[in-house]
């Protein structure tokens, strides 16, 4: 019984976790900030540079 209540705590941990960080990526797209959030303005990608 005590395994299943650790499985399960853990298990509400790794959701608890998931959704901060889904919250966390929807919120820069919503922004518009995802190249600055990602550090993605002026590198070049596969030879296409990425502008501001």
């Amino acid at each position: 019984m005590l395994n299943k209540a650790i499985h399960s705590a853990n298990s509400e941990l790794e959701t608890a976790r998931y959704d901060i960080y889904s919250s966390i990526v929807q919120y820069i797209a919503a922004t518009g900030r995802s190249r600055q959030a990602y550090d993605l303005n002026n590198i070049s990608i596969q030879g296409f540079e990425v502008q501001p």
